[in-house]
């Protein structure tokens, strides 16, 4: 999944097992930043005038603008007519849902200069990104919200490693946070992931209950120089396809 193919716009969309993810340059988009906001709302556009720094505008402006567009060509639609709601927990998701084929879902994450979108069918997904930099309180952060195996693994692992063990269980637990759509209600230490990082990555257990994450996927991969990401989905066995956004 460290191989990201350069496209301007989505094959058909994904069913079944498919996933496709989109890595998209926030800070030196594809497109000129005149195309991206003409696709957004007036509500997205009010949103964006809300932003004090014009470098944060920017990066909302081509976030939306880029997520609009790539559901747009998957859905066969203009960009700016898609319509957006939340679930019964706060998840985003496309409005109507009564498409005939399948379900389109998706799953829309940032950090720094770098968004992904992940998309597929019929099943709940979540993605996460975060760039690459130790924080200097990840030792209070992995106490704070790791379960207690986690520590222990955490623990354990070579100073070498311990960054990049960080992030690989972070970044999956954001991942499988947003899959499920309760955000920070639920806490980071319910779900213990597989830390170590010369590891193939899993959900260990949820809670107290190993038997729960049996039904649960997870994949790590690095979208882009100093990243790194997570995506989790309810379903084994995923066909993943990582692109790079660029439009001609």
């Amino acid at each position: 999944m460290d191989d990201w193919t350069p496209a301007a716009k989505p094959g058909p969309r994904p069913r079944g097992r498919d996933i496709d993810i989109w890595s998209i340059d926030l800070e030196t988009p594809p497109l000129p930043i005149d195309e991206l906001w003409a696709v957004l709302t007036d509500e997205e556009k009010a949103r964006a005038e809300r932003f004090h720094f014009d470098r944060h505008r920017r990066r909302f402006t081509v976030r939306r603008g880029a997520m609009r567009m790539v559901l747009g060509a998957y859905l066969k639609r203009d960009p700016k007519s898609l319509e957006f709601a939340k679930g019964p927990k706060g998840k985003p998701d496309l409005e109507p849902r009564d498409v005939p084929e399948s379900r389109l879902v998706f799953n829309l994450t940032d950090s720094a200069d770098l968004a992904l979108l992940a998309v597929g069918a019929d099943q709940e997904l979540g993605v996460d990104v975060e760039c690459l930099e130790r924080p200097r309180d990840a030792g209070r952060l992995v106490e704070r919200f790791f379960s207690e195996e986690e520590r222990r693994v955490y623990e354990d692992l070579p100073d070498t490693l311990k960054t990049d063990g960080f992030f690989r269980a972070w970044t999956s637990k954001e991942a499988y946070l947003k899959a499920i759509g309760t955000g920070l209600s639920v806490p980071l230490r319910y779900s213990t992931v597989e830390l170590d990082p010369r590891r193939e990555p899993r959900i260990v257990s949820l809670g107290d209950a190993p038997e729960a994450a049996r039904g649960w996927s997870l994949y790590a991969f690095k979208p882009a120089k100093r990243f790194v990401g997570a995506l989790a989905i309810q379903r084994p066995e995923n066909y993943i396809r990582t692109f790079r956004w660029q439009p001609a």
